[in-house]
């Protein structure tokens, strides 16, 4: 028996002094980043993590991921599958409202996934560690203002409105003046009036545009707490409306259109239905099926068809829609210096007229002019420097409404203003670059004139620019004029400075330096300088890493806890790319 015990205590003494084995390093060569990438980050998309943690070997084209960061490796790797897992997570609450009742947490979250995957972008383990806990954070917080709210009566929020828009509280409430973020509960109405318009999001994120002369009332809104489906109806009392469905609804058929003798059972991402005063129905469905069902008859609409019901009848047979009108316009982004357009487009075989849209947005929620017409050309006045977008549909003898046209942004500019000049990037008139060669992009009006130092410079169709040369000095100094068609001109200096990697090197320590050794005796070390403005300055030593950005004046200053004799390294990169432009090593004693 002191035998066998002696023996383990033996093994275990044995064990104890046996090294333990360290972590192996690994090397591939520059064409498997992707993949090493997968293999230790988890994810290939984080490539640029390993390409900063790696060493590169020029002479081997190669990378060597060293042992020693396997650990951190590791942690990425968890945390980062965490943060995959948040952005899914987060689909899931939008679909369930998030977007409505959890809107700053919400907004939040979304900030801090943007600023994890810039973090990634940049290759800056450390940050995406720390974002990492704040995602999970702001996700938590989410999830519980969401579950925290999502039993309140409230079914949907106008969103956008335009004109007169009035809301009614209410099956016997008065109309009154309806204000952007007013909540909509059962059995609220909505009318707009003439040359007015307003959306309806829900919160599921279905959208309706109820279109100008209309009325409808939210009739149903509610929530299966169980399975967290929303159950929306619409009533379309008179007028017409264009709804974008979500899609979790669209599948679960859980958004249903009321119609008064016609009922509808939906299955689609989107559709436009009309009740006019004759108690006749027109509908267009542009996605998926709608089915419609009217004295015991019914129909259903395939992607791009139409029909009409009367009231007292079976629903006429589904019809395709007319395709959609072409514009006579040579790009879908124009600038124009006449207060007025004739706007022309192709003609739609079998049309009885067609309707153009103005909007002050890309998506059409905020109309402010909806004109129907029988010729292929219109005439518009134009807002000064506002951009308008514009679409026509064609609609068939059955006032059945087509698809929708390309979108088309035009702005109008006064001939009296001078065209803007602007410089990617570049907030002042001072640009630093880190070394001799420069290149700068720029955007103005198309068509216009741009001189360079007495120089032309050429303008690009859509009105793009570039500027790039070496420096020979210091400085360089540009005088930059542009002028448009109209005669009018613009001017703008620019200076652009070489960075002085001296300037950078002159360091102030709270503690004895020399010769680059430092002489550490205290808890907190401070070192602080001044740089340029734009730059990431990154102090790092053994696993401790902290980064801070200059000051607009390049002015900069870092404060840590020495952790070990190593040594200490500054590096200066920009902020914009994470390009390297200085590093300083100090030794430790």
């Amino acid at each position: 028996m002191k035998t066998d015990i002696k023996t383990g205590l033996y093994l275990l003494l044995l064990c104890l002094a046996l090294p333990v084995q360290a972590q192996q390093d690994v090397r591939f060569p520059a064409g498997e980043l992707n993949k090493k990438s997968f293999q230790i980050l988890g994810d290939s998309a984080a490539w640029p993590v390993l390409y900063q943690q790696a060493d590169y070997d020029a002479l081997t084209n190669s990378f060597l991921a060293k042992g020693s960061k396997t650990d951190l490796f590791k942690r990425f790797k968890l945390s980062h599958a965490a943060v995959l897992s948040a952005k899914e997570s987060r689909s899931g609450l939008i679909r369930n409202g998030a977007k409505l009742f959890a809107e700053k947490e919400l907004t939040a979250l979304n900030q801090s996934l943007d600023a994890y995957d810039q973090a990634i972008g940049n290759g800056n383990l450390a940050d995406c560690l720390k974002l990492a806990d704040q995602v999970q954070s702001a996700l938590k917080q989410t999830r519980e203002a969401l579950d925290q709210n999502r039993v309140q009566s409230v079914s949907a929020r106008l969103e956008e409105r335009i004109g007169s828009v009035f809301q009614r509280k209410g099956l016997l409430g008065s109309w009154n003046d309806a204000v952007t973020g007013n909540f909509f509960e059962e059995n609220d109405g909505i009318k707009t009036l003439k040359e007015s318009q307003a959306t309806l999001e829900f919160k599921d994120g279905s959208e309706v545009v109820v279109e100008e002369l209309t009325i409808a009332t939210v009739k149903a809104a509610r929530i299966d707490r169980l399975n967290q489906q929303v159950k929306t109806e619409v009533t379309l009392v008179n007028g017409s409306l264009l709804a974008k469905i979500a899609e979790n609804s669209k599948q679960n058929r859980s958004f249903n259109l009321n119609l008064g003798t016609t009922k509808s059972d939906l299955q689609t991402s989107k559709f436009w239905a009309n009740k006019s005063a004759d108690k006749k129905i027109q509908m267009s469905n542009y996605d998926g099926e709608a089915k419609l069902t009217a004295s015991n008859v019914s129909v259903t609409l395939k992607k791009n068809q139409g029909t009409v019901v009367v009231e007292g009848k079976a629903p006429q047979l589904p019809v395709d829609l007319l395709p959609s009108p072409k514009m006579f316009w040579p790009r879908q982004d124009s600038i124009i210096f006449q207060s007025s357009i004739v706007f022309k487009w192709t003609p739609v075989k079998n049309s009885k007229s067609y309707q153009v849209e103005l909007a002050k947005d890309s998506d059409f929620k905020t109309v402010f002019s909806k004109q129907r017409v029988n010729s292929t050309s219109l005439q518009s006045d134009l807002p000064l420097d506002e951009p308008v977008f514009v679409r026509v549909q064609a609609f068939d003898s059955q006032d059945i409404r087509g698809g929708d046209s390309p979108t088309y942004r035009v702005i109008r500019n006064d001939d009296k203003i001078p065209p803007a000049i602007f410089l990617n990037g570049v907030t002042s008139d001072q640009v630093y670059i880190p070394g001799s060669d420069y290149q700068l992009t720029g955007q103005t009006e198309a068509f216009a004139t741009l001189i360079s130092n007495e120089k032309p410079v050429e303008i690009k169709a859509d009105g793009s620019f570039s500027l790039s040369g070496v420096l020979r000095d210091q400085n360089f100094y540009f005088r930059l004029k542009v002028t448009d068609r109209a005669g009018n001109s613009r001017e703008r200096k620019l200076t652009v400075t070489r960075m002085d990697t001296t300037k950078m090197s002159a360091i102030n320590w709270n503690i004895p330096v020399k010769d680059r050794v430092l002489t550490i005796g205290s808890t907190t070390v401070t070192a602080s300088g001044k740089a340029y403005p734009n730059i990431k300055v990154t102090l790092t030593q053994g696993s401790q890493i902290q980064s801070v950005q200059t000051s607009p004046d390049g002015d900069w200053a870092i404060r840590f806890v020495p952790e070990s004799k190593e040594p200490v390294s500054i590096r200066f990169t920009l902020t914009t790319s994470d390009e390297l432009i200085h590093q300083i090593i100090y030794s430790v004693r």
